[in-house]
Parts: C-alpha cells; structure tokens; sequence
C-alpha cells in the first residue's frame, strides 16, 4: 500500500492471480483477509478462483470446496473458470462422486461445461 492509493478489487484480484501463479497459498490467504476479511472489500468471483488457484496441489479438493461454500454464503456466484478448477482438482483426486456433484450443480446453475471436461 502506497501513500495515497488504495487497492480496489481489482486490483487485490491482480495481486492474487499473481500469488497464486507463483504457488504462494499462504500469502495469498493473508491478502485476501486483510482486503475481505476485514470487509474493506467485496470480493468477486475472480478473488475467490485466485484464491482457489493458489491451494492447487495434492489434496487440495476439499479446501476449494471449503472456500466455495464462503463464496456461496457472500452471496457471489461461481464462475465457469472456478467449477473448472474443482473438476481439474477432481480429477487429480480421482474423486468422481465431487465431480459428478460439481457438474450437476453447474446443470442448476446454468454454467456451460468447460471445454476441457467435453474431451
């Protein structure tokens, strides 16, 4: 944080996306507290699937689901990048009761299947 400037969700989704390419979970987590935690900040669903992005890694399925249902409680829908990490992490688990799970609540939801999952 500069003088004078303020991150907006934007740009904390940014820093997030960034923590999350370069596998830093737990500075990720400490951003997103700090900006949505202390409610100075909606987060979006962009937010939450950086978020998501950064626990990827063995057995990280249940923890993006965890984070899913915060998501859901805020009242901010998932987007299709985020229904396509949990099938990703899935897949990964060889968990195919979540995924079935994932995919029909994308059928409710109304969220067009990932390219990726059609193959």
């Amino acid at each position: 944080k500069k003088e004078g400037l303020r991150l907006d969700v934007v740009g904390v989704g940014s820093v997030l996306a960034t923590l999350a390419v370069k596998g830093k979970a737990e500075e990720a987590q400490d951003v997103f507290d700090y900006y949505f935690g202390k409610k100075q900040l909606k987060a979006d669903s962009h937010c939450f699937h950086a978020l998501m992005v950064s626990r990827r890694g063995k057995d990280s399925l249940d923890e993006m689901l965890a984070l899913t249902a915060m998501q859901q409680q805020e009242g901010i829908p998932l987007a299709q990048p985020q229904y396509t990490a949990l099938l990703e992490a899935c897949a990964e688990e060889k968990d195919f009761t979540k995924a079935e799970a994932i995919v029909e609540m994308m059928r409710t939801n109304k969220v067009a299947m990932p390219e990726k999952a059609l193959l």
